[in-house]
Formats: structure tokens, sequence, C-alpha cells
């Protein structure tokens, strides 16, 4: 038998739904979830439809403390008040959710004022796509890409499996893994190297923008995605080259950074010791000559404006220093591929062989016997006119490679630490800056 309180209950959220639908708020899927979800609570500018069959009312309360949380901070960090209400549809979990809707999605926005959710999810991410709705708009305004719809909820959002959007974008950027920005946004959200989220650098470009130019200009170019010169004074290939030398310089959360590289399948990594950075060094190259240099036969290696310059268009070429290194040795160097597939640099150079830094435009690799022998590699990227600060060192037999101030990759593998010194290019060409031999740090 069902009780009158029940039935009352019951016609209430009969007579709200009719009265949401007049309005226009319910898509045909929020009101097919309504024959579920018959329950209402308003909390402030939220309605939460719910099952009290499937969720206590610890649950409610908590839901509507959380949402409502949200709401207030969506409304900080745009600077705007939100006309209106928004529907949350409660569901008992991620899998009741895309049972009932046929979603795949953890949660998802569905019209202009309606979200589907698991009761204990919370993030800005949806509720910030219905906020966008009342941005202001001209009669120029445009429907807004995909690329910015996604990029603003999601660095909204801010982190994202304990690092936040900086930090994943940060270590991309470190591995070469960030596309170029103009011809991915045309190719969004297809496009995306392996292992790095579609979302994360649209979001990042966007933090950018909100940084540099304020949350007001971002939401006029939101409407008006087409006139980044009317809105920023510059065009968005300009904007996408602001945004790449900001992102190298920015600070990132050393916890965050592990969750990354573990997403790439690597180890956390460390920095450069001081000493290996700071330390002095002998230099190899004077800026000036290629004296005390041995170039192969045919080779093209020659000095340009203070620049070591090596062009090669087949297999490797190399320059050689002809001095036999004794005891431990380290290369510090800063050097970049202009163009073409790889660089190597080599150490403990004998008749055996060499210990083989090799930086290619695919992955990086530490090798023996010309990189026929692969000893440990990782998916870092060359990405061709971009400068590298090189340290490579070999002591008793192991063997590590720093770039840009981080371990990249290490090996036991290495042979003895006597030998010469060497760099090498393929199908390409190497600008070399400074070249110098170091002692590694204990």
């Amino acid at each position: 038998m069902v009780s009158g309180d029940v039935r009352y209950s019951q016609r209430v959220a009969i007579l709200l739904a009719l009265l949401l639908l007049q309005n226009g708020d319910l898509t045909d899927l929020d009101r097919e979830i309504l024959k579920t979800l018959k329950e209402t609570r308003t909390s402030g500018p939220l309605v939460l439809h719910y099952s009290a069959e499937q969720l206590t009312k610890e649950q409610i309360d908590a839901a509507a403390k959380v949402n409502t949380a949200s709401f207030a901070k969506l409304q900080d960090l745009l600077k705007m008040q939100y006309k209106g209400q928004i529907h949350l549809f409660l569901h008992p979990s991620a899998e009741a959710l895309k049972e009932a809707t046929r979603q795949e999605a953890p949660a998802f926005s569905t019209g202009t004022r309606s979200i589907h959710q698991p009761h204990d999810f919370s993030n800005v991410h949806e509720m910030c796509h219905i906020f966008a709705l009342q941005f202001p708009r001209g009669p120029g305004s445009i429907e807004p890409e995909l690329f910015f719809v996604e990029g603003l909820a999601t660095i909204l959002d801010q982190a994202d499996a304990g690092a936040d959007i900086d930090t994943w974008v940060f270590v991309y950027d470190q591995l070469g893994q960030v596309p170029d920005l103009v011809a991915y946004r045309r190719a969004w959200p297809k496009g995306a190297p392996s292992g790095v989220h579609p979302y994360y650098i649209p979001a990042s470009f966007t933090g950018f923008l909100i940084e540099r130019f304020g949350i007001e200009k971002v939401k006029a170019f939101y409407v008006d995605c087409l006139e980044s010169h009317k809105t920023f004074g510059r065009t968005f290939g300009e904007l996408a080259l602001e945004w790449r030398a900001a992102l190298a310089k920015r600070k990132f959360d050393a916890k965050g950074e592990p969750v990354v590289r573990k997403a790439f399948g690597l180890s956390p990594t460390q920095a450069l010791p001081k000493a290996m950075a700071e330390g002095k060094g002998r230099k190899l190259f004077d800026g000036q000559s290629l004296k005390g240099w041995k170039q192969a036969e045919g080779a093209a290696w020659t000095v340009s404006n203070s620049l070591l310059v090596g062009t090669h268009d087949g297999p490797w070429t190399y320059l050689d220093s002809p001095k036999v290194e004794k005891g431990p040795v380290a290369v510090r160097a800063r050097l970049r591929l202009v163009k073409g597939d790889a660089l190597q640099v080599r150490l403990n150079r004998d008749e055996n062989g060499s210990n083989e830094a090799i930086l290619t435009i695919q992955r990086t690799f530490l090798t023996r016997k010309g990189g026929s022998q692969i000893l440990a590699w990782s998916p870092m990227k060359v990405e061709p006119g971009r400068w590298i600060d090189l340290v490579f060192e070999s002591r008793s037999g192991r063997g590590r490679l720093y770039l840009n101030g981080r371990l990249e990759l290490e090996t036991d593998k290495f042979s003895d630490d006597d030998g010469g010194i060497g760099i090498g290019v393929e199908r390409g060409t190497v600008e070399i800056e400074s070249f110098e031999a170091v002692t590694p740090a204990d």
C-alpha cells in the first residue's frame, strides 16, 4: 500500500516535471529519467532529482552541499551571477548512470540546464558548459568550437588524477608530446599523440589566455573564437607561440610529475645534480673553429654564427674529438635538431663501439654499437627547432641522460670509462651552441 505522503510527493514531482517541461529546461532523456528519479530537493540554485529508494538522506545532503559549493566556486572563477536554476539528476552509481542513460561519460550535461551524474560526483566541468550559455553574446557571436568549450571546462577543474592540468601538459612538453596547436585545433579531438589526453592541451592554452588577458576577454573570445586578433590583439598562431614559451618556463607540481610519467609507463625522474649543472667544464668547442675535432669523410660540419653546425642527407655522420678522456666522463651541451630525423652524442668511443644517446623525432634511446643494441628508451621526442640542454654521463658502466634538467634515461650496461667523445646527425641538420667535457657528480 502506498501512503498518502508518498502519493503527494509523487504528484508534486510530476507537477514539477510538467512545469520544467513548459519552461523548456528538460530534454527527452531528462523526462525519461524522471520516471525513476521521482523525488526532488531544491538547494539554492540547484534542483536535485533522485530516488529515495536508491539514495539515503545523508547522501543527498552531501550531494547538495558539495554541488552548491561547486556552483559558488564557478561563479567566482567566471566572475558572473548565474540566472535561474540547474537541475542535477543524481544516479546511485556510475554503472547505474550508464545503464539508465546509455551514455559512457562519467557525467554529462544534456540541455541548457540539466546534468546527469553519480550522486558522489562533483566538479565544475559540466556545470561550466551550462554557465557558458549565459556568456554575453552580440549579433556577431557564433557557436563556440568544442576545442574551447572543453578547454575552458577542463582548466576550471584544475586537476586530474592527483596532478594539476599544467603539470600534465608541462611533462607532455618535456617529452616532446605537445602537437602544433594550429593543426591540433583543426583536427580536434583527433590528433593527440599516444598517451596525451585530448582535453588537456586546449585546457592549458585556455588557462594561459585567462592568466594573460583575464576571464572577461576569454569569455568574449569563447563566443567569437574566429576573431582572436579582435579580442587579444594577436593571431591564433601568435598566441600559440606565446603559450609554448610560457609553458616551458612554468613551475609545476613535483608531486604531480610522477603521476603523468606513470601514464606513459615511465618511472619518476629526478633533477640534474647542481654539480653537473654548474660545475666547471672543459670546452670541446671554442665557438670559432673545428680545432680539435675530426669529421668523417664527406660530412658537412662547419662553424656559423658561433654555432657548430652539422648537415647530412643520409645515415649517421659523426664529428669526433681525437682526445681520449680518462676516467669517468660526461658531456654537457646545448644543442638542437634544426630539421631531420635524429641527433646523437657518443661517449667512450673505442674499437669496440661507443655509449650512445640518440634523440629522434619519434623517441629517445641509450644504445651501444651504432644504435643496434638498445639499452633503454623513452617516448620523449625531439622537436625540430627547439633547444635542448643535455647532460650525458658514463661512469663505472652506468649511463645517465639528463634533458632540460631532468633525468630521462639510465642504464647499467655501458662500457668502461675511457674513450673518445663525438656528436652525430642523421638525415638533417644539428646546431651546437656549447659542448663541454665535465666530471660526473658523485
